[in-house]
């Protein structure tokens, strides 16, 4: 098959998946926001978000495993393909046990110091904090198999995994309107438990289709320290992104309370809806770039560089633009009275973002190839956290001036 119909056929996967998990979060979200609450909502996703400040070492490392595996598979090297999902695997599981004592320790200090949550919900917030958590490690020691699911380019077990992600989410919301017991608690579980059975059958289904899936010891110091000096500069990247995503809505908290939170919440379900299209088309795109360098066919990997690169670029427009110019309508045919009413400012700027950012992510797929990664990271990086301090000081003088 050429590396057109390939991308062709595991873009239209990804789609399939997509789509069924886009339909049916559109009519979860909308019951959730009205059995939660704005308050109990936007507490769930500031508190979730504490853990997800800790993914950056997650996020770098899982770029190496991608990148490494897909390399040693486009050579051929089944060996060395084995020995590199192993060593992943060990640092995956060893930055899964740093989150839980940072969660722990220093992340349980921010919860009950600095986070504005209501008295009387702060034993569910505590819940909910304890289940993010162990979703995390396990979606973190979950890492190297889904690359290897990527690094073959099988697409099409997502979308049977969408399919089941789709009915559970509908049963999950049905449990919840039925539930006589502590709602954010319930939701928090439930999450937890479907997230974990989705994890491990991907981990039993790639350990026994793919022969590198299986685990054996793996000592060798060159190996770690390639995949980690790779992920270096990803590391900086990581940490940007979490500190523009996660800082700005621990900062709303802190400033606004929960039911900003919520709107930003809202906000960023709008936008992973319109980025997943773009998301689903680079997935299927980036396989056959790092394989079409490991094989020394540097034309292919920059023509199918640029060509992603422009394709995401137009298909993000073309899908961000209408919902900008609509969006109160959308909100309100979608959530009705119930959005809060920060959300329609907080989705327009996020989709913007979101369009420039389908360029950088189609650029960066070439860099990741080669091994050039500083580049990138560090300009979007810095960009990315000097949102920060821009934010801090607008929020400060608006307050001033109120």
């Amino acid at each position: 098959m050429s590396d057109n119909k390939r991308i062709a056929k595991n873009t239209a996967f990804l789609y399939l998946r997509q789509l069924i998990v886009m339909v049916v979060a559109i009519y979860t979200s909308r019951v959730i926001l009205d059995v939660l609450g704005a308050s109990d909502y936007g507490i769930y996703n500031v508190v979730g978000g504490i853990v997800t400040m800790m993914s950056f070492l997650n996020g770098a490392l899982g770029s190496s495993s991608s990148r490494f595996l897909t390399y040693e598979l486009g050579r051929g090297n089944q060996d060395k393909l084995n020995r590199t999902f192993s060593a992943s695997l060990n640092l995956h599981i060893c930055v899964a046990l740093i989150v839980l004592i940072l969660g722990e320790t220093l992340g349980l200090w921010f919860f009950y110091e600095k986070l504005v949550i209501p008295d009387d919900r702060m034993v569910a917030a505590f819940w909910v904090y304890q289940f993010s958590i162990i979703t995390t490690m396990i979606s973190f020691t979950q890492v190297p198999y889904n690359a290897s699911l990527i690094a073959h380019e099988n697409m099409s077990i997502y979308a049977y995994v969408g399919l089941y992600e789709a009915i559970s989410k509908l049963l999950i919301v049905y449990l919840l309107m039925v539930s006589p017991i502590d709602k954010l608690i319930f939701y928090g579980l439930l999450l937890m438990l479907n997230s974990v059975g989705i994890q491990l059958f991907y981990r039993f289904y790639t350990t026994k289709r793919y022969e590198e899936c299986r685990f054996r010891l793996v000592k060798e110091k060159p190996l770690y320290k390639t995949l980690l000096g790779y992920s270096g500069w990803d590391l900086f990247g990581g940490v940007a992104v979490i500190c523009q995503g996660e800082g700005i809505n621990i900062l709303l908290n802190m400033f606004f309370g929960p039911i900003v939170n919520a709107a930003r919440a809202i906000a960023f379900q709008i936008q992973n809806a319109v980025s997943m299209f773009v998301g689903s088309f680079l997935t299927a795109v980036r396989p056959q770039v790092v394989k079409s360098h490991a094989e020394g066919d540097e034309e292919n990997m920059y023509s199918l560089t640029f060509s992603g690169m422009k394709y995401a670029f137009l298909l993000m427009l073309a899908l961000a633009v209408p919902v900008i110019l609509e969006i109160r309508y959308i909100l309100n045919l979608w959530l009705g009275k119930g959005a809060p009413k920060e959300t329609a400012v907080f989705a327009s700027l996020v989709l913007v973002n979101a369009i420039f950012q389908a360029w950088h992510s189609g650029y960066l797929m070439a860099f990741h190839a080669i091994g050039r990664i500083k580049t990138g990271n560090l300009t979007g990086g810095v960009l990315m956290i000097l949102s920060l301090p821009i934010l801090i000081g607008g929020i400060k003088i608006r307050l001033k001036i109120s």
